[in-house]
Protein backbone atom coordinates (compact mmCIF):
# COMPACT_ATOMS: atom_id res chain seq x y z
CA UNK A 1 0.00 0.00 0.00
CA UNK A 2 3.12 2.63 -0.11
CA UNK A 3 3.48 3.15 -2.80
CA UNK A 4 0.21 3.02 -4.43
CA UNK A 5 -1.63 6.58 -3.79
CA UNK A 6 -5.32 6.29 -5.17
CA UNK A 7 -5.26 2.76 -2.93
CA UNK A 8 -4.34 5.05 0.10
CA UNK A 9 -6.92 7.68 -0.92
CA UNK A 10 -9.06 5.39 -0.56
CA UNK A 11 -8.90 3.49 2.62
CA UNK A 12 -8.58 7.33 4.25
CA UNK A 13 -11.86 7.82 2.63
CA UNK A 14 -13.31 4.73 3.71
CA UNK A 15 -12.10 5.48 7.32
CA UNK A 16 -13.86 8.63 7.36
CA UNK A 17 -16.98 7.01 6.01
CA UNK A 18 -17.22 4.75 8.57
CA UNK A 19 -16.78 7.30 11.60
CA UNK A 20 -20.13 8.30 9.57
CA UNK A 21 -22.36 5.58 10.74
CA UNK A 22 -25.15 6.29 13.22
CA UNK A 23 -24.09 5.12 16.55
CA UNK A 24 -20.80 5.24 16.44
CA UNK A 25 -19.00 5.54 19.55
CA UNK A 26 -16.69 8.86 20.60
CA UNK A 27 -13.31 5.86 21.33
CA UNK A 28 -14.03 4.20 18.35
CA UNK A 29 -14.64 7.46 16.17
CA UNK A 30 -11.58 8.99 17.53
CA UNK A 31 -9.11 6.03 16.78
CA UNK A 32 -10.74 5.95 13.43
CA UNK A 33 -9.91 9.13 12.62
CA UNK A 34 -6.57 8.97 13.98
CA UNK A 35 -5.71 6.30 11.63
CA UNK A 36 -7.04 8.40 8.25
CA UNK A 37 -5.16 11.58 9.77
CA UNK A 38 -2.14 9.09 9.36
CA UNK A 39 -2.84 7.69 6.25
CA UNK A 40 -3.48 10.87 4.49
CA UNK A 41 -0.15 12.45 6.39
CA UNK A 42 1.74 9.63 4.57
CA UNK A 43 -0.23 9.93 1.18
CA UNK A 44 1.05 13.77 1.34
CA UNK A 45 4.51 12.80 1.97
CA UNK A 46 4.55 11.13 -0.77
CA UNK A 47 2.64 13.48 -3.24
CA UNK A 48 2.47 16.57 -1.66
CA UNK A 49 0.47 18.02 -4.86
CA UNK A 50 -2.79 15.68 -4.24
CA UNK A 51 -5.27 18.53 -3.24
CA UNK A 52 -8.16 16.31 -2.51
CA UNK A 53 -5.93 14.75 0.21
CA UNK A 54 -4.78 17.89 1.68
CA UNK A 55 -8.39 19.29 1.86
CA UNK A 56 -9.78 15.89 3.64
CA UNK A 57 -6.44 15.53 6.20
CA UNK A 58 -7.14 19.72 7.05
CA UNK A 59 -11.18 18.12 7.76
CA UNK A 60 -10.15 15.21 9.27
CA UNK A 61 -8.07 17.13 11.64
CA UNK A 62 -10.49 19.36 12.55
CA UNK A 63 -13.44 16.73 13.00
CA UNK A 64 -11.00 15.11 14.84
CA UNK A 65 -10.36 18.51 17.22
CA UNK A 66 -13.80 18.60 17.46
CA UNK A 67 -14.58 15.20 18.76
CA UNK A 68 -11.91 15.30 21.11
CA UNK A 69 -13.51 18.59 22.48
CA UNK A 70 -16.63 17.41 22.92
CA UNK A 71 -18.99 14.79 24.30
CA UNK A 72 -20.26 12.61 21.36
CA UNK A 73 -19.87 12.32 17.77
CA UNK A 74 -21.66 14.77 15.27
CA UNK A 75 -24.64 13.83 13.91
CA UNK A 76 -24.18 13.39 9.87
CA UNK A 77 -26.72 13.70 7.66
CA UNK A 78 -26.08 12.47 3.96
CA UNK A 79 -27.28 15.13 1.48
CA UNK A 80 -29.79 13.99 -0.92
CA UNK A 81 -29.83 14.19 -4.51
CA UNK A 82 -29.83 18.15 -4.42
CA UNK A 83 -27.76 18.80 -1.79
CA UNK A 84 -28.15 18.95 2.62
CA UNK A 85 -31.57 19.90 2.59
CA UNK A 86 -31.99 24.00 4.45
CA UNK A 87 -34.39 25.69 6.77
CA UNK A 88 -37.89 26.34 5.28
CA UNK A 89 -38.23 29.93 3.99
CA UNK A 90 -40.11 32.88 5.87
CA UNK A 91 -43.98 32.77 4.96
CA UNK A 92 -43.43 36.81 4.00
CA UNK A 93 -40.62 35.79 1.69
CA UNK A 94 -43.15 33.33 -0.30
CA UNK A 95 -44.90 36.89 -1.66
CA UNK A 96 -42.37 37.67 -3.05
CA UNK A 97 -41.46 34.48 -4.88
CA UNK A 98 -43.09 35.14 -8.83
CA UNK A 99 -43.44 31.41 -10.48
CA UNK A 100 -42.92 31.44 -14.40
CA UNK A 101 -44.57 28.13 -16.21
CA UNK A 102 -42.74 28.21 -19.08
CA UNK A 103 -45.27 26.80 -22.32
CA UNK A 104 -44.10 24.51 -25.47
CA UNK A 105 -45.57 27.86 -27.63
CA UNK A 106 -45.75 31.55 -27.23
CA UNK A 107 -48.85 31.20 -29.80
CA UNK A 108 -51.54 28.90 -29.64
CA UNK A 109 -51.82 27.10 -33.26
CA UNK A 110 -55.51 26.60 -32.84
CA UNK A 111 -56.36 30.33 -32.81
CA UNK A 112 -53.45 31.32 -35.17
CA UNK A 113 -54.16 32.59 -38.60
CA UNK A 114 -50.56 32.28 -39.31
CA UNK A 115 -48.97 29.19 -41.44
CA UNK A 116 -47.47 26.64 -40.18
CA UNK A 117 -44.40 24.40 -40.94
CA UNK A 118 -45.48 21.71 -43.77
CA UNK A 119 -48.60 23.94 -44.94
CA UNK A 120 -48.64 26.27 -48.16
CA UNK A 121 -46.93 25.95 -51.50
CA UNK A 122 -44.94 22.99 -51.92
CA UNK A 123 -41.01 22.83 -52.17
CA UNK A 124 -40.19 23.91 -55.72
CA UNK A 125 -36.33 22.13 -56.26
CA UNK A 126 -34.17 23.15 -59.02
CA UNK A 127 -32.31 21.44 -61.43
Amino acid sequence: MAGNIDLQFLVANADYRSVQQPGTNRDLALGTLDHAIGVYRRLLEGDDAHEDAAFNYELMVRLRNEIAAGDEVPEFSRPSVPGSPGDPMEEEEMDDVQIYVPRDSLIDPDESEDPTIGEGAPIRRRG
